[in-house]
């Protein structure tokens, strides 16, 4: 049964990740989430044989099958990258859940949360902002989480406090230097991300988010600026951070790895 929960929401993914895809897409540009979905090029409405989340993209070798096109890679890697989360989330719950309420309430809203994270992230990467409504939407997701499944009412309101506190600290960076440093948009990120995760392991996801980042720019900056290249990285490029504070997050979600240390120090005070 394990198994085959396992596939339907993997499955599930696929097709939740293709919606998202036309979320992210279509966002801000006047466009509507329904309609049938066209090539971008060709402007030609595809069949369902063209939207089959991953196999459509595949067998057509990435090219619309009108004009022939190549296809953006983010329609098969958004798809995919859905499943694989949905899936993995469908096991976390199953192992840590403690009945099925918890199960069902725990799956139902970290799936939301997961989908929400998952155009913040891809729209942050193209776009270089978060929109407040992807943001908010994921906080309000974070609330019911911390309102629902909270054992007590002192942990929940901890958690909400964990929210608010790193959304201040980094509101301020922002404020200081005028953007140059973080964006609002990140401050707003990490409500949901502090009130999911609480203070320890949000800081937690925090470092390891700089950490990821650290290692991107390094990469970055040896790639271009010792290529032939004209167009050099320079301290000034601007570098969406919100992608790295969602890696940071799953890596702490499914892991409750804490890399401060700082449990170990309530445990030996305790």
């Amino acid at each position: 049964m394990t198994l085959i929960l396992f596939i339907y929401f993997f499955l599930l993914g696929l097709i939740v990740g293709s919606f998202l895809n036309v979320v992210i897409l279509r966002h801000n540009t006047g466009k509507t989430l329904g309609g049938r979905s066209s090539c971008m090029s060709c402007k030609t409405q595809l069949t369902w044989k063209e939207l089959v989340p991953v196999f459509s993209f595949l067998l057509q070798k990435g090219r619309c099958k009108t004009c022939k096109t190549k296809l953006n890679w983010q329609y098969p890697l958004v798809e995919f990258a859905t499943g694989v989360l949905f899936a993995t989330n469908f096991l976390f719950w199953i192992k840590n859940a403690t009945s099925a309420y918890e199960l069902l309430v725990g799956i139902g809203l970290t799936t939301c949360l997961i989908s929400t994270l998952i155009i913040i992230y891809v729209y942050d990467v193209r776009h270089k902002i978060i929109p407040d409504q992807f943001s908010f939407t994921a906080w309000g997701i974070s609330l019911l989480y911390v309102a629902l499944l909270s054992t007590n009412l002192k942990g929940a309101i901890l958690h909400i406090i964990a929210g608010l506190s790193f959304y201040i600290v980094v509101w301020l960076i922002w404020k200081i230097s005028k953007g140059r440093m973080i964006g609002l948009g990140d401050a707003k990120l990490l409500l949901s991300i502090g009130t999911i995760l609480g203070f320890v392991y949000g800081l937690s996801s925090i470092f390891i988010s700089v950490w990821i980042a650290m290692i991107y720019v390094i990469h970055i900056l040896l790639k271009h600026n010792l290529s032939r290249n004209n167009k050099h990285i320079t301290m000034k490029t601007e570098i969406p951070f919100g992608p790295f504070l969602i890696l940071g997050f799953l890596i702490v979600y499914f892991t409750h790895i804490d890399v401060t240390s700082i449990n170990l120090l309530f445990e030996n005070f305790s």
